[in-house]
């Protein structure tokens, strides 16, 4: 069920994630909202550049600005191959979804009708680079939820170190050598 709210983006639903109660010493079940972010749209474009700032230079996220300028400039039908996602812990005022509360970002690509590939999916990194319990986690997990209550069929080339996340989240090796995942719905 997807509606559109104010700031441009398109909501698509609460997914689960664990936030730190630091009362309770441990991880508490808590949700947060995935939309589908408009490159096109001045505030959802503001939004992909500032979370590229937010999580650095060397990110993915500055992979994921940088497709976003080429898709903005580009036809409608060349947009429709590309789409970009967020998880975000703001729940009101909006009209701005504001970078500094984005978890974390991803952009998809259509390979076919049926086939759809991630090409970036980046977790703010002061939640994975935290010497204290990190305050969110399972924010990938979370994101990659969304995207399989949307795709059918994902395909992935993973970077070395994020295989496992991917077999954790029910992906399957389809070319170890150039470690693709796939993800089918059943």
């Amino acid at each position: 069920m997807q509606s559109n709210v104010s700031f441009g983006a398109s909501f698509i639903e609460k997914v689960p994630l664990k936030k730190y109660s630091y009362t309770e010493k441990k991880y508490i079940p808590s949700s947060a909202n995935f939309v589908q972010l408009a490159p096109e749209n001045p505030d959802d474009f503001h939004t992909i550049s500032g979370v590229a700032d937010e999580f650095g230079a060397d990110s993915f996220a500055n992979n994921i600005y940088a497709a976003a300028k080429i898709v903005r400039k580009n036809s409608d039908s060349d947009r429709d191959k590309c789409c970009f996602f967020a998880l975000t812990k703001q729940n009101d005022k909006f009209e701005r979804l504001n970078p500094d509360n984005v978890l974390g970002i991803a952009m998809t690509s259509a390979i076919s009708d049926s086939k759809t590939e991630l090409e970036y999916l980046q977790v703010h990194p002061q939640y994975i680079y935290s010497f204290d319990p990190p305050y969110f986690k399972r924010i990938g997990s979370a994101m990659l939820q969304g995207l399989k209550n949307l795709y059918s069929h994902i395909l992935v080339k993973s970077a070395p170190s994020a295989c496992p996340f991917y077999i954790i989240n029910d992906f399957h090796l389809v070319s170890g050598k150039n470690r693709v995942f796939e993800w089918e719905k059943n």
